[in-house]
């Protein structure tokens, strides 16, 4: 039988659990509230763009698009994220994948697309460039030493001295003349909703030149080391003087509290709003370590396509 490629549909649901499943060992209720909290939030249940490919009434394949709204000169734009893709074991080689991304190609009015945008990993960016995506750019990671461990108090208590577990209030961010992953109050509430583990925390730093706040998530490295990720940066500044003296002081909050083992930060080295200069003043530096970003333009401004536009932050990627 001809296997077919079209939308999802809710009845596929135990058969899209079970394939993923099979596939990385998790459990299927572990999958199927995924599917809950991440596609069919109220946020994102109309938004999103689910296909699957079909082989009669099986699902052999399965991809999906999540809206991820960005804004370029106050402006929000339907962008939507690549993620969670498989085809059947018994599928591959069929070229399925491919479908799957070319029915988007097909349906691009009908489904309102400005642009894709993926993160994708080494097995599949070549897939996508042959789908005609444009690998723009790489997230360049940076690390900065930290504190070492402290046995005298727990992690939690430690982060909370220095740390908000809340941002305090919104800040106007001086960056329209930049690629921006929006702040709307709905897209970071259903992110929340759907995240788990470690909660973000926050540091705002002040000074006559502007406010800077920092979201960042603790996370762990070998079970004894203690990483403090910097996912995104939100200033009314974007003076380097101003950006090198919140990063320092950043870094002199967790080495006084000894919260952190190491701290990193994940930038497009292209985008000149947090300049290598001012991440080396404050004591980053770059590793050999980077994070592929791809996009597919359809209907979003030339701009788009130009790499120092992008302020992109590990916050950009869904599993943040």
């Amino acid at each position: 039988m001809a296997i077919t490629i079209r939308l999802y549909e809710h009845k596929m649901k135990q058969q899209v659990t079970a394939l993923f499943s099979k596939q990385y060992g998790v459990a299927e209720e572990t999958f199927s509230k995924l599917l809950d909290h991440f596609y069919d939030h109220p946020y994102q249940k109309d938004k999103s763009i689910r296909i699957v490919a079909v082989d009669g009434d099986k699902v052999v394949g399965f991809q999906s698009f999540f809206y991820w709204p960005y804004y370029y000169q106050d402006k929000e734009l339907r962008v939507f994220q690549s993620g969670n893709s498989l085809v059947h074991p018994g599928y591959r080689g069929q070229q399925i994948f491919a479908r799957l991304l070319g029915f988007l190609d097909e349906h691009r009015a009908q489904l309102k697309i400005d642009l894709l945008i993926g993160f994708p990993i080494a097995a599949s960016i070549n897939s996508l460039v042959r789908n005609g995506w444009q690998h723009t750019l790489d997230l360049q990671w940076y690390v900065c030493r930290g504190s070492a461990l402290s046995l005298c108090s727990s992690e939690q208590k430690q982060l909370d001295k220095c740390f908000t577990s809340f941002s305090t209030k919104p800040i106007s961010d001086n960056s329209s003349d930049y690629i921006r992953l929006s702040s709307d109050a709905d897209f970071v509430k259903w992110r929340s909703d759907y995240s788990t583990g470690q909660p973000y925390r926050y540091f705002r730093y002040e000074s006559k030149d502007g406010i800077t706040e920092f979201t960042l998530k603790p996370s762990r490295r070998k079970r004894i080391i203690r990483e403090l990720v910097i996912g995104d940066i939100r200033s009314t500044s974007y003076d380097p003087h101003h950006l090198s003296s919140a990063l320092r002081e950043l870094v002199a909050e967790v080495r006084k509290h000894r919260t952190s083992t190491i701290i990193s930060f994940a930038a497009n080295p292209h985008n000149t709003a947090i300049s290598r200069d001012v991440l080396n003043n404050a004591g980053f530096r770059s590793i050999r370590r980077t994070v592929f970003f791809c996009m597919k333009n359809f209907s979003a401004p030339k701009e788009f396509q130009q790499p120092e536009k992008w302020m992109l932050y590990r916050s950009d990627i869904d599993t943040w």
